[in-house]
């Protein structure tokens, strides 16, 4: 009786741990699902869509001067970032605006990616600007571009306008001066835009850079990696859960050793505080300084105003030449972003796109008022 008892309680335990195994085999998977679904209604969903806004074939037209610019007269295409996306188009000159004339008084608003805005057009800050002025604001922001660039772009636009501007504004960001001595970061591939910049090289400011070919060579190369593997990884890459484990791990990971000198993320680089070891970045802020007299310049010669719009920017650093420029040049330079933070702490909401330095619809807004009563105290507006 004893032997028979002990045989029992052995098959029961095996059949308990049968039960817990076909548990665990369906559990987990059921587990997973669930949490997947509940964190797919949260703004975590964006997660699973690259950082780079993905512009639809045709946005961007190759330029013998500028190397690439907004292809003009474009109708609403969508555009994919990690956010809710919206919808994009460009008018008779080129710029992300509404394709209408403009009086003898418009407002020209030029710059990189602040200035685009990333919020649908009419939420734009250059929108609240027009609706509250009366004047026709052109919005010809382009994204991933410097000052050298932000030159060219306005003179381009006055000259197929046919008439100066009242006001030039220009959103300046930190990364212009980045974005002027690192060059060219963008390859025209047929109808597509591509990223090219690969890393920079502190110590001599060598910038290296991929070509049409070597492009290729990396699509060709991710295309032969879609064995089983790569399949079932590129599957759970799509998994909002995945994504977001992902970039929290990104975010508080070690530091990467920078012993070899070399940048691969721009954007993480403090350019005007930091290596002032590397004596080249001093001549490269001369040049900058150039592109900025060339803009003054150029506003000068149209008899338009200047005004510098800044997003929470001190110009620390080498940046204090660039404050010392405007100032002798009795340029107005607005930092609306300290207004902008300010109202939204005021009300406790959030200005800034979740994933993105860059305002979100409401900081547009906060950013278009305050702007307004700017150019109205300051008589910028003709």
């Amino acid at each position: 009786m004893r032997f028979g008892s002990y045989v029992a309680q052995i098959e029961g335990g095996d059949s308990n741990v049968f039960r817990a195994l076909i548990i665990l085999i369906f559990g987990l998977p059921l587990m997973f699902l669930a949490a997947e679904l509940g964190v797919r209604q949260t703004h975590w969903r964006y997660l699973v869509v690259p950082q780079a806004p993905a512009f639809p074939p045709g946005v961007f037209d190759e330029d013998p001067l500028l190397d690439f610019d907004l292809a003009p007269g474009k109708s609403q295409q969508a555009l994919t970032y990690r956010g809710p996306g919206h919808d994009i188009s460009s008018n008779r000159w080129g710029c992300f605006d509404f394709d209408r004339g403009t009086g003898d008084d418009y407002i020209l608003v030029i710059g990189g990616d602040a200035a685009w805005g990333q919020v649908p057009l009419t939420h734009h800050w250059a929108t609240v600007l027009e609706n509250e002025l009366g004047s026709r604001v052109l919005k010809c922001g382009v994204p991933g571009t410097g000052t050298a660039y932000h030159v060219q772009k306005a003179k381009r636009v006055i000259d197929d306008v046919g008439k100066p501007p009242a006001l030039v504004v220009l959103m300046y960001e930190p990364n212009d001066f980045s974005d002027d001595f690192v060059g060219q970061q963008y390859l025209m591939e047929g109808q597509k835009r591509r990223f090219i910049f690969r890393w920079l090289d502190l110590e001599s400011g060598y910038v290296d850079r991929h070509t049409s070919d070597s492009l290729k060579a990396e699509r060709q190369k991710s295309f032969q990696k879609k064995d089983a593997m790569g399949l079932a990884m590129s599957m759970l890459e799509q998994s909002v859960l995945f994504a977001t484990g992902q970039y929290f791990f990104e975010r508080f990971k070690p530091a990467e050793d920078k012993s070899n000198n070399r940048v691969y993320q721009l954007d993480e680089t403090d350019f005007f505080q930091g290596h002032e070891q590397h004596g080249w970045l001093n001549n490269e802020m001369d040049a900058h300084l150039e592109n900025l007299q060339s803009l003054q310049t150029l506003a000068s010669w149209n008899n338009s105003q200047l005004l510098v719009v800044t997003d929470n920017f001190s110009f620390p650093g080498r940046g204090q030449a660039a404050k010392e420029f405007f100032e002798a040049q009795g340029v107005h330079v607005f930092d609306v972003g300290r207004r902008v933070r300010a109202k939204a702490a005021q009300r406790d909401k959030n200005a800034y796109l979740t994933y993105y330095r860059l305002w979100n619809k409401r900081g547009n807004q906060f950013a278009g008022f305050e702007i307004t009563d700017y150019i109205r105290k300051n008589g910028l507006q003709k």
